[in-house]
């Protein structure tokens, strides 16, 4: 299943959309392009996307 189907088919009631990045090394002209689309949508179906990555180190004030 694509990228793109798989978000689309997420319940509607849902206000946030977290994608993790942990794993992400680097990213694609595909990727740039599903990031894109994932935007877009997210405007049009009015959610908040947040991207989460994994730290390593912590900063302590």
């Amino acid at each position: 299943m694509k990228f793109e189907e798989i978000m689309s088919e997420l319940d509607d009631r849902l206000k946030v959309r977290i994608v993790c990045m942990r794993k992400v090394l680097f990213i694609d002209s595909t990727g740039i392009h599903n990031l894109n689309n994932l935007c877009r949508m997210s405007k049009r179906k009015a959610y908040r996307l947040c991207f989460r990555e994994k730290t390593t180190k912590y900063i302590r004030y």
